[in-house]
């Protein structure tokens, strides 16, 4: 094999065999000259900054030797440039931005380009390189959100966990600049592509709640309202249409994550009246209406309506009124529930979810909606526990569970109404105390709760075994089942706790606050897992320290933070241009 070439500098270079068979001809083109001119701008620029590492004390000023070399690098971003040139712009431009502040709106503007070029691999190098603009100037976290978020609708899967990383870089440098402009970018509801785009976002602002805490207290309150009726549109999104979301038991949390995150602005903190009001503009479902639960979109209503009472809980019970919402229940929905029972898992746990949901938000009542439901609950009891206690009878411990703790809590607000129910004479003063006689009621509830206590009891000793020795073998595939045996174990001793406090002499009626839900408690235990695995390894990297936001500190900061001012309403209408595909290239216009 031989090589040869021409004395002259721009022939070309050709590699032939020993027999002269042509292999490799390279011929010089004005790309090449063109990355040389580059490396040789970089060099200039490198050679000013001397030995400076960090610090404004001793930067060299940049600005004023070598503007022109930098500006010959930012024009390298156009359609007439090759790829090699415009990949080496994107490394050298994040670079030396820090030390041009002059040229902020131009740096950003070609960053943005390149983030709309055609190559997937110098797009997703600009993309990288957005975070770090925003370090220099925070005044740019606005606008270059609001490109990320734009990006997410067309992203393929490892696109869009690189724009999620650079969003979260955003997030730990101004989460709530971060937070509002990404709302801001998919509040408005609109057709095509820009429900994915919706979608792809509004997930990804729902992992963003889960892990991180956003502080909403704005101190201008315009910006609160802005961002109150951005949040709004896509609550209306949420209860408008089950056609938006391709996941909807996704969509149902998301929903209640939003609404959990509204409730801590400024303006409900402290009002539970004004989030309460609020709250009823948006529920998810017609209260005087019927849902029909064989109907899978009705089905999914139900599952949002039972997220939007997770966001109304803590409302409810400070202002003591769980109304309209648990009447809706208890009249549209419960009625209809055994239509869900055994038919498939997923109906079973959207069954079993309602149930729960009925018996958290019931120590809200009224005494009105007490009397006119105590019937129903307990007729649903009875029909739960056989007639004698059988070694094989089947028995549904959820369901009594749930029944027993309504019916414990509707008995505290309407004590009067359960002589004419049950048999239990709860002296309350008044007149409707002498009406009736109801001892056999009183006898037919005795001996169902004794037939439910001796169903329960032979369950306790063997569950707890099991459950001991599942620990003891320390099998992590155990956890689990440990898990799901410990849930039952519970159910069933708060079954018996609450039959046998129903039929001493004098009734007892027991409180969430002296005795637990079997659901809350496992609730509560796996949250707490959680937060500990969550500090054991989310907060730390691969050698064990806890991560930082590094920050890079421009030697001109105050000129920077002038320019930025001054060039605010450009980069604007830029990021609005970006929205509607008017980057450099035109031909991935679509895109955004």
């Amino acid at each position: 094999m031989s090589s040869s070439s021409s004395s002259s500098a721009a022939s070309a270079h050709t590699i032939t065999t020993k027999g002269g068979e042509v292999l490799y001809v390279h011929v010089p083109d004005s790309s090449d000259k063109e990355i040389e001119e580059l490396y040789k701008y970089e060099e200039e620029l490198s050679e000013a900054l001397g030995g400076y590492k960090g610090g404004a004390a001793s930067a060299p000023n940049l600005e004023n030797q070598c503007k022109p070399t930098f500006q010959k690098i930012l024009a390298t971003v156009s359609p007439n440039h090759s790829k090699k040139a415009k990949e080496l712009a994107c490394q050298f431009i994040p670079k030396y931005a820090a030390h041009f502040p002059s040229l902020s709106t131009e740096i950003l503007n070609k960053q943005l380009d390149l983030c709309d070029d055609e190559d997937r691999t110098l797009r997703i190098q600009a993309i990288k390189g957005l975070p770090k603009l925003c370090q220099l100037w925070n005044s740019q976290i606005h606008i270059i959100t609001s490109v990320l978020v734009q990006l997410l609708r067309d992203a393929d899967a490892g696109e869009t966990q690189i724009l999620k990383d650079c969003l979260n870089e955003l997030m730990d440098l101004d989460a709530k600049t971060c937070f509002a402009s990404a709302l801001q970018q998919i509040a408005t509801p609109s057709s095509g592509d820009e429900a994915i785009l919706r979608e792809k976002a509004i997930d990804y602002l729902s992992e963003i709640m889960k892990k991180k805490h956003i502080n909403l207290q704005f101190e201008d309150e315009k910006v609160q309202e802005q961002f109150l009726k951005d949040a709004e549109k896509i609550l209306s999104i949420f209860t408008s249409s089950s056609e938006t979301f391709s996941n909807h038991e996704k969509e149902a949390e998301n929903m209640r994550l939003f609404l959990s995150l509204i409730s801590k602005l400024k303006m409900f903190k402290n009002d539970t009246v004004a989030w309460m009001k609020f709250l009823k503009k948006h529920c998810p479902v017609d209260v005087e209406s019927n849902l029909n639960l064989k109907d899978d979109a009705d089905k999914w209503k139900l599952r949002k309506f039972l997220s939007f009472l997770r966001a109304a809980k803590k409302g409810m019970t400070e202002q003591k009124e769980n109304s309209p919402y648990f009447p809706f229940l208890m009249k549209h929905v419960f009625p209809n529930l055994k239509e869900l029972q055994n038919s498939n898992a997923e109906d079973d746990k959207l069954r079993v979810a309602t149930l729960r949901t009925i018996a958290e938000i019931s120590h809200c009542t009224s005494e009105y909606y007490s009397r006119t439901f105590i019937p129903t609950i307990y007729d649903a009891l009875k029909s739960e526990i056989p007639e004698k206690a059988d070694a094989s009878a089947m028995m549904n411990f959820t369901n009594i569970e749930c029944y027993l703790f309504i019916f414990h809590r509707l008995a505290i607000k309407s004590p009067g109404s359960l002589n004419a129910v049950c048999g239990i004479k709860i002296i309350t003063g008044q007149p409707s105390d002498t009406f009736g006689d109801f001892k056999h009621l009183r006898q037919e509830m005795i001996q169902k709760l004794t037939v439910l206590e001796q169903i329960c009891s032979p369950y306790v000793g063997r569950l707890k075994s099991l459950v001991a020795q599942l620990k003891k073998e320390g099998k992590e595939k155990n956890a689990e089942e440990v898990r799901s045996k410990t849930q039952i174990f519970k159910c069933i001793e708060n079954v018996i706790t609450l039959a046998k406090a129903l039929k001493k002499p004098r009734p007892e009626f027991i409180q969430f606050s002296n005795l637990m839900p079997s659901w809350i408690a496992m609730r509560k235990k796996l949250k707490k897992h959680k937060r500990k695995f969550s500090k054991e390894v989310d907060g730390k990297d691969k050698q064990g320290k806890k991560k930082k936001v590094k920050r890079e500190h421009n030697s001109n900061e105050g000129n920077s933070k002038a320019s930025s001012s001054n060039s605010n309403n450009q980069q604007q209408k830029r990021g609005n241009n970006f929205k509607r595909g008017k980057g450099q290239s035109g031909k991935r216009g679509k895109r955004y």
